[in-house]
């Protein structure tokens, strides 16, 4: 399985979090790091590969230069290069998961090979952190905002079953400051 951890570059990550731009950028390449090496300790740096318009980072995987243009038209870029190579299964990771351990991975790798679609619900099941799609090309990318009902919607619509996948690893994402406080990523706001 293939996955994609879509970034946007420095410039344009976590612009809401509460911090210095040293600060936050500094958090950001942290955290993404942090995921990369879960994923790639699990599937091999050759399965994995990082979706961004920001050329100059360094991160230890597979690199797909993107347009830009937003986290869905950079994903949906990612997919049809990795097309080109194969139409095996793919997963969508996003990068701001303070707890991700190898266990949540492997149980997004398990779920992909028994369901067409695995979607993985962030904590109050409104927004998607990661997304499995076996074939790739099952599903239209819908991330931000009210994602998790919009891909189980969808799903049904075209005749694949989804399978909720429901991990804390894959639920607790860092949207704001009271996040990064609860994971303990930064002491005070």
């Amino acid at each position: 399985m293939r996955f994609v951890v879509p970034f946007k570059g420095l410039a344009r990550a976590k612009s809401r979090w509460p911090l210095q731009t040293f600060e936050r950028e500094a958090l950001v390449l942290d955290l993404l790091a942090r995921n990369l090496e879960v994923v790639i300790s699990v599937v091999g740096s050759t399965s994995v590969y990082l979706a961004s318009p920001d050329p100059g980072l360094d991160v230890g995987c597979q690199r797909l230069i993107t347009s830009g243009r937003g986290l869905n038209q950079d994903l949906e870029e990612a997919r049809e290069r990795l097309l080109l190579e194969s139409d095996g299964p793919m997963a969508v990771l996003l990068p701001d998961l303070p707890s991700l351990a190898p266990a949540d991975v492997e149980a997004l790798v398990k779920a992909s090979r028994d369901h067409g679609v695995v979607v993985c619900p962030d904590e109050r099941e409104i927004g998607t952190n990661a997304l499995g799609l076996s074939p790739p090309k099952g599903l239209d990318f819908g991330f931000e905002g009210s994602s998790f009902m919009r891909y189980l919607t969808a799903s049904r619509k075209a005749g694949l079953e989804a399978h909720v996948l429901r991990k804390p690893g894959l639920a607790c994402d860092c949207d704001d400051g009271q996040a990064l406080l609860r994971f303990g990523l930064i002491s005070a706001l």
